[in-house]
Order: C-alpha cells, then sequence, then structure tokens
C-alpha cells in the first residue's frame, strides 16, 4: 500500500485543551497569541476582527487557541466560544486604566455563557511599557486574589513571561481534567 500513513499505535495521545483570550480593544491579545504559539516572533499582527484561531501541540496537550475580539459589535460571536472553553485568559493593559476597570465586565459577561469549572486568569499586559503603568502589579494581584484567579505579568512584545504563564495555566487546567 502506497502512502504515508501513520499506524493507529505510533500515534501520541493528546488531551485538548480550548483557551480563549479576551479583554477589551487594543491591550495585546493578538500578539500575546502570536508569542505563545511562535515564541520570539516579532512581525507585527494586525488587530482581531471577531475571531481568530491557532492551534499548538505543546506537551501532551493540543491548545486550541481563541483570540476574541474586544469590541462590543462581536459580543454575540464571543459567547459561541464561552462554553467549551477551558481556560479564559482575561487580558489587560497596564498603561490602559481602562482596560483594568473593564475587567469586572469581562468576568460578567464570561459567567453568563461559560461552564462554572472553567478557570479564568488574569494576564497583566505591556509590562515593557513600565514608565506608562498606571495599573501597579500589587493592584493587579490583589484584585486577582480576590477573585481567586492566577494572575501573571507579561510583555507580549518580548515575550517576558509569556511560557511561565502558558507553563502555569496548562498544569492548572491539567488538574480540573
Amino acid at each position: 500500500m502506497e502512502g504515508n500513513f501513520l499506524s493507529l499505535k505510533s500515534q501520541k495521545s493528546y488531551t485538548s485543551l480550548n483557551i480563549v483570550f479576551v479583554g477589551d480593544l487594543k491591550v495585546g491579545k493578538t500578539t500575546l497569541l502570536s508569542q505563545i504559539v511562535t515564541p520570539g516572533n516579532k512581525d507585527p499582527v494586525e488587530a482581531t476582527i471577531a475571531v481568530d484561531y491557532q492551534l499548538k501541540e505543546y506537551k501532551s496537550f493540543v491548545l486550541n487557541f481563541w483570540d476574541v475580539s474586544g469590541n462590543p459589535c462581536f459580543q454575540s460571536v464571543r459567547q459561541q466560544f464561552y462554553e467549551k472553553t477551558s481556560v479564559f485568559v482575561l487580558v489587560f493593559d497596564i498603561s490602559s486604566r481602562n482596560s483594568f476597570e473593564n475587567l469586572n465586565e469581562w468576568i460578567e459577561e464570561i459567567g453568563k455563557f461559560a461552564n462554572l469549572e472553567t478557570k479564568i486568569v488574569i494576564c497583566a499586559n505591556k509590562i515593557d511599557l513600565f514608565n506608562a503603568r498606571q495599573v501597579s502589579e500589587t493592584e493587579g494581584g490583589l484584585f486577582a486574589s480576590m477573585k481567586e484567579f492566577l494572575y501573571f505579568e507579561v510583555s507580549a512584545a518580548t515575550g517576558q513571561g509569556v511560557k511561565e504563564m502558558i507553563d502555569k495555566v496548562i498544569s492548572g487546567a491539567r488538574e480540573t481534567i
């Protein structure tokens, strides 16, 4: 028999995780996802219109990443992805107080449509803009702690903290599988 077929015995067994990135417009969700899927990538990314999907094999997982637009006109589109989500990465921009203050609205939106066991992670992005910081690490961490969410500070632009965040997100999701 010709062809390049793998036997079922030779294929790895993967667990699938659906990870959805949510947050206001321009907080860096798309750039963050680009850093996760292609570490070190410096190519500019375009803003997401509605939804973007990317896949990555990572350790024993197939990670299905959904980057949903923060534009309010796409709310009904976003909600279609919420029910089957394993982990939400709720992203805000440390140089935008407004994006931090809107976190509760995102949590409320997620709460209406997501499974009760779904994990939520707070991700403070753009830590490379330390001179423009409007939300302190302490304030962000306290907010997450009060909600019993994991909290990470990252720079999607430089990649700082991104791998550590994904490792912790996956290990936390593994505990609930």
